[in-house]
């Protein structure tokens, strides 16, 4: 009975002795997951602050080109096209409009010495036919620079279209 008795407490401790190691393997294998899980968390800090470092590289460098930028001033260059054309081109109420269907840039030529302000409507003809309007974007001195105002223009075949200061 001795012997039945022994054996007994000898499986039950081998038995503790298994559980305790599977319990101490588990516990490794969480803890290095968990390291990595803190190494990658490192890396994940330092792209970020890197990337924050660009970021502000970046803004600083875009204020520099816009505050060397060179602006028109359209004063200045009202004054200089008045000396330069005479008083048909100021008086002129009809131009062009030339589209470049590749950059979709609509360009008129009618400025501010005609009287052309930023949100001025042109409007636009095919021959004697109102096809549609234009918004002033940036008048320049004697061109500026347009966009439509429906989408009618954006379906027609020519380039080149009469405009009107109505």
């Amino acid at each position: 009975m001795a012997k039945k008795v022994k054996k007994k407490f000898l499986t039950g401790l081998i038995l503790i002795l298994v559980s305790f190691l599977g319990i101490f393997i588990i516990l490794y294998l969480l803890g290095s997951e968990n390291n990595r899980s803190f190494d990658q968390i490192e890396q994940l800090k330092d792209q970020v602050s890197s990337l924050e470092t660009n970021k502000l590289n970046v803004e600083n460098e875009l204020t520099v080109v816009k505050s060397k930028s060179n602006t028109i001033e359209l004063d200045v260059l009202l004054t200089q096209a008045e000396k330069k054309y005479g008083p048909d081109e100021k008086n002129r109420r009809e131009g062009l409009l030339w589209l470049d269907p590749q950059t979709s840039v609509y360009v008129v030529t009618l400025g501010a010495i005609n009287g052309i302000q930023p949100g001025s409507l042109l409007m636009v003809y095919d021959g004697e036919k109102k096809v549609g309007q234009v918004k002033v974007d940036t008048p320049l001195d004697v061109i500026s620079y347009v966009s439509p105002v429906d989408q009618s223009l954006q379906r027609l075949d020519n380039n080149y279209f009469r405009v009107v200061i109505e």
